[in-house]
């Protein structure tokens, strides 16, 4: 079973080649950045979301007892499914000197 490293890795090719297949030039960056950003995300992995930095839904999981797993890798029960505007803070509030506003621990 992919871990969720691999699922990541999966699902920012998929928009990659999704982008690509739009017409941009892979070989300038930013253009390429500028669409990624452009396109909403779907996927069977993560659902819908955007990237800024990747978000997505999230869930909410409770592991199962042996009894309620029969099957291999059912280890969890999804308690809650989270939408990315929740699960994510928004640009404005971030505090990462990335985004571009300077953290407390920068100044």
């Amino acid at each position: 079973m992919p871990n969720e490293m691999q699922a990541g890795v999966y699902s920012g090719l998929v928009h990659y080649f999704k982008v690509l297949n739009t017409g941009v030039d892979p070989s300038d960056g930013k253009a390429v950045v500028d669409a990624m950003k452009a396109l909403p995300t779907s996927d069977a992995l993560f659902g819908e979301g955007r990237v800024r930095m990747a978000t997505h839904t999230m869930y909410l999981l409770q592991a199962k007892t042996p009894e309620e797993s029969p099957e291999p890798w059912d280890y969890f029960a999804v308690k809650a499914k989270i939408a990315p505007e929740e699960a994510f803070r928004p640009l404005n509030e971030d505090h990462c000197p990335l985004v571009g506003k300077p953290s407390a621990s920068a100044r």
